[in-house]
């Protein structure tokens, strides 16, 4: 079938004022704005993201196909447990044998 998709406005619309943010009173503009710190690591968090879909906005992924930062964390680390088993017994090691100096 032939479709066609048509976006339309109506005359009849209804105005809210939109209170400045200094209205708002601490709760509610902590829970809408962003503080400096959450700020900067929104912007690091989309800059990563941005360049794993190759900066291509077009295909870029969508929330749902993102996997969050805590199972990120737990891929690397078992990645790294993976390619360096020697690394990490050494780590266990080194910590058995400190404890034992110390008694």
């Amino acid at each position: 079938p032939n479709c066609r998709y048509v976006v339309q406005f109506s005359d009849d619309v209804t105005v809210y004022p939109t209170p400045h943010q200094s209205n708002y009173p601490p709760s509610v503009h902590s829970s809408i704005w962003p503080n400096a710190d959450e700020f900067s690591q929104n912007i690091f968090r989309n800059k990563l993201e941005f360049a794993y879909d190759k900066f291509n906005w077009i295909e870029a992924t969508e929330e749902g196909g993102m996997v969050s930062q805590a199972e990120i964390l737990k891929m690397m680390t078992a990645a790294e447990a993976i390619k360096n088993p020697k690394k990490q017994q050494s780590k266990k090691t080194n910590c058995e044998c400190e404890h034992q100096h110390k008694e």
